[in-house]
Formats: structure tokens, sequence, C-alpha cells
């Protein structure tokens, strides 16, 4: 494999970044042993290594490279984050593959060198623009740093982004980087809204990757079996609300503890479905629009396991008097 893997990373003792990003680079060394796997990440996170124990010891060892830059600390790590993520190209030497930290690689990737646009992706929800089921809140937040994405046909995702070491590239990320600081500071902290619009700047710099290197398993289930990258989107559900083990606090909780990777988290590089709950259910089409309502929102909220509901007794007498299926 002669493209790069590159991970990127701002992590201090009491979350749970760097605990994800061990688990992705076991992964991804356990189907690449040969791979040059780089790190990128600032001074504090660098520092904060010797107080991990085993685990910071560990992913020393299975990286290729360090590359530590130096940014000021009393930053949010949110936004030194992202800085260094869209800031990776001037840092980074050769052409590389971007990986998430909430991520498993799951077979080799060896593929990617065969990738023959500057920069590419892979769509946003595995679908295009006008299906997404996140359309508006992106076309919002997009007109918060003053572009109107509503007739794009793409919208991608910035978990898994492959990039050549040409000029069309690095053009592309200082851009990306410059834009990104830009909507900071009006207020928008996330780097997909200015990636969209470099993207657009760039004259559609972006090329497709096949969905298989970037599942996200929210949205990918029809992707899972040949991933190549399963990206789980740790968004820090409620207990009870998991979908996919690494979701789960204990599960994290328990590789901080012992610094070490569990058997069981171990195994999900060779079978990521062993990390999803025995009971599941799929759900797709119009389904996934309820979801996004406020009141389905407003429902789950309420919504406790075994809880007596007054809205559940009327329904239930509602459906005895007209039928059930007639509404």
């Amino acid at each position: 494999m002669k493209t790069k893997i590159l991970y990127v990373i701002v992590s201090g003792t009491k979350d749970f970044y760097m605990e994800q990003l061990f688990v992705s680079v076991y992964s991804a060394r356990r189907h690449n042993p040969d791979a040059f796997i780089e790190i990128l990440m600032d001074t504090a996170t660098k520092e904060s290594l010797r107080d991990r124990g085993a685990l910071g010891g560990d992913l020393e060892r299975m990286a290729t490279k360090l590359t530590v830059i130096d940014l000021d600390p009393s930053l949010p790590a949110k936004k030194r984050s992202r800085m260094l993520k869209t800031g990776m190209r001037s840092y980074v030497e050769g052409d590389f593959l971007y990986i998430d930290c909430d991520t498993i690689v799951t077979t080799s990737l060896d593929a990617i060198d065969d990738q023959d646009t500057d920069v590419a992706a892979c769509r946003d929800s595995h679908c295009s623009f006008k299906d997404n089921p996140y359309r508006q809140s992106d076309i919002d937040v997009c007109r918060k740093i003053g572009i109107d994405i509503s007739g794009e046909e793409d919208f991608f995702n910035g978990g898994v982004v492959y990039s050549k070491d040409t000029p069309i590239a690095h053009k592309f990320f200082s851009l990306w980087h410059s834009l990104y600081l830009e909507g900071y500071a009006l207020g928008v902290s996330q780097d997909q809204p200015s990636y969209c619009k470099a993207n657009i700047q760039c004259g559609h710099v972006l090329g497709h990757l096949d969905d298989v290197w970037n599942c996200e398993l929210k949205h990918g289930v029809r992707y899972l079996k040949d991933a190549k990258v399963v990206h789980y989107l740790c968004s820090w559900p409620e207990p009870g609300k998991e979908y996919f083990i690494m979701n789960d606090r204990d599960t994290l909780r328990r590789i901080k503890e012992s610094g070490t990777i569990p058997e069981d988290i171990a195994a999900l590089a060779d079978d990521p479905f062993l990390g999803i709950p025995p009971l599941t259910q799929i759900f797709a089409g119009d389904d996934l629009a309820l979801f996004r309502t406020r009141r389905f929102r407003f429902l789950r909220g309420s919504f406790k396991k075994g809880k007596k509901s007054f809205l559940e007794f009327l329904l239930k007498v509602y459906y005895h008097l007209v039928g059930y299926g007639k509404v």
C-alpha cells in the first residue's frame, strides 16, 4: 500500500476520542501490516499520552509516525481538532487516506492506490443530496456561511477523505481551512459546511469514493458486508439508545481503564456485525423522515421501557373502538 493512512486527534484524559482512535488504528494495522500510518495531533494531545498507561505506548508503536503541531491549548478542543483536519494537507507529505477516529477498518486498503482523482470522498448518508435525511439542516447551516447548497447533487461526508499530493488537492484543503476559520467566526463549528463550500468554489473537485470506503453504519447497512471502513458515527446517544457497541460509553470506559482492547472489541475488525445488538430492526423510506420530526424526537425522549403511558392507554382504547389499522 503506497497511500498513507492518516488520522487526526485532539484529546484529553477526560474524553474518549483517544480510545476510539486506539481501536481504529488497531484494526487498520491488523489488516494493513505494512501500511504507513500517520497520526496528526497537537502538542497538548501528545503530552497526554504519557498519562494513558499502556494505551499510549501501544498507540505509538502501532503508528509509523506521530506528527505534532503546536496549537494554542486555550482554544476549544473541537476548534483545534478541526484546524488540524482542514489543514492536514499542509502538514502531511504524500498521498493519504484520512480516516475519522470513530471507525473500524475491516480489510486491506490497498485498492485506494488505484484512485485517480485528486480528492475524493463518499456521499453523506449514501444517497443523493435531494434524498439526504439531513438535507434541510445542512442547507440551513450552509446559509450561515454564505452559500446556498439547495441545488447541489451531492453532499459529501468528511469521515473518510482521499487526497493526492497535488496542486489541486493543496488548493482545495487550503481553501477548506480558511473557510472553516471564517465559518467558525460566524458560529459554525462543524467542518462539513466549509468542506462543501470549498468543493463548490474549487469547481466540484471532489471525486466519488465507493460507499464501502466509508460505510456509515446508521444509513449504510446495504454496504456493511463489503465495507472497508465502518463509520459508526459516535454521537453519544443516551444510555439504552445505542445501535453499535462502540457507541456505548461503558465500552469506551473499559478501554480507558484497562489500557487495552477487549477481545469482543478486537473481534469487530474481522466481523463488524458483532457490534450490532442482537435485537435490531431496519427502517427505511418514509420512516426515516418520521424519525427526523420534532414529534418523534419528543415521543422518543419521553419513552421509558416498561413505563406506563396515558397516551398509550388512550390509543389502546381508540384502536379497540375503531379497529386496529383503520387510521
